[in-house]
């Protein structure tokens, strides 16, 4: 697939403080809802094969789920930034080809593995607001798909390309679960990974006496927050064993990060462009609708 030029991308008009993202804003916390979607990405065969091929995040989790972050708050919060991240990504990714786990020949850029990435990270941020985060009205869960889907043009997904609306999407989701997700050899490097096992420190200000500490709450929190957020049908496929004391964890964390939500000021809950975003918000605008 040939990437778009820079005159295709013009043509997008960026979120702005008239959308539903914007008033949300993407708390620090959403960072469960990045694990979730790395993995229901990478059981994908297209996406593991070009993983495993062309990419060392599974020796570095912290850092891929940090750039998978960094990336999305441009994309959303960054005006004119989004455009030309998506252009960046494009560009990257348009030299990774080979053969996925299933023998047929690939892309990066090939509109399934594609617009599976772009999909799962919705469908986890969707997860996030319904369990961990405060509940969205249906209307504004509909609002907020519609200006993915729209935003979706920056990287090269065409609305038209994806399904219309929520439920068709979570429909979509589903069958891709039963028909394409599986277990490889991605998938399980990367929850091999989620254990931190021979992962550094994240930050270099946090002392190596500590890590050992934060490397086991890091490990149960992307357990029971990542792992135990897939859809259950996902969870099995990947043999993972989830027993009711794990739920009852998951149940606990969840009350946590709703607590965590709720009580901490927004200019620390959000990063400084989301948190610039859901300021922007509060101004008295007209709201524009989506072309």
């Amino acid at each position: 697939m040939s990437v778009p030029d820079d005159q295709h991308h013009h043509e997008y008009v960026p979120l702005d403080a008239t959308s539903l993202f914007w008033s949300l804003g993407y708390p620090r916390t959403n960072l469960l809802a990045t694990g979730r979607a790395l993995l229901m990405q990478v059981s994908h065969p297209t996406i593991a094969a070009g993983i495993l091929k062309h990419s060392k995040y599974l020796a570095d989790p912290w850092g891929r789920m940090r750039r998978s972050r960094e990336s999305t708050l441009l994309r959303l919060f960054g005006g004119c930034l989004g455009v030309s991240e998506g252009v960046r990504l494009q560009r990257m990714h348009s030299s990774i080809e080979g053969t996925d786990l299933v023998g047929n020949p690939y892309s990066a850029l090939d509109l399934e593995p594609w617009q599976w990435t772009y999909s799962a990270s919705f469908d986890s941020i969707l997860y996030y607001y319904r369990n961990y985060s405060r509940r969205l009205k249906v209307d504004d869960e509909s609002r907020l798909y519609s200006e993915w889907r729209y935003a979706g043009a920056q990287i090269g997904i065409r609305p038209s390309s994806m399904p219309t609306t929520l439920s068709q999407f979570e429909e979509y989701v589903q069958e891709m679960i039963v028909a394409r997700l599986d277990n490889n050899d991605a998938s399980r490097s990367l929850l091999h990974a989620f254990t931190f096992g021979e992962v550094e420190r994240p930050w270099k200000f946090l002392p190596h006496s500590l890590w050992p500490v934060g490397r086991h709450i890091a490990r149960q929190v992307l357990k029971t927050g990542a792992i135990g957020s897939l859809p259950a049908l996902l969870r099995e496929k990947l043999n993972i064993d989830w027993t009711q004391q794990d739920e009852r964890l998951l149940l606990r964390l969840k009350l946590a990060i709703r607590t965590i939500d709720h009580y901490t000021p927004s200019k620390l809950l959000h990063d400084q462009m989301a948190y610039a975003a859901v300021r922007a918000s509060r101004a008295p605008l007209r709201i524009r609708s989506l072309p």
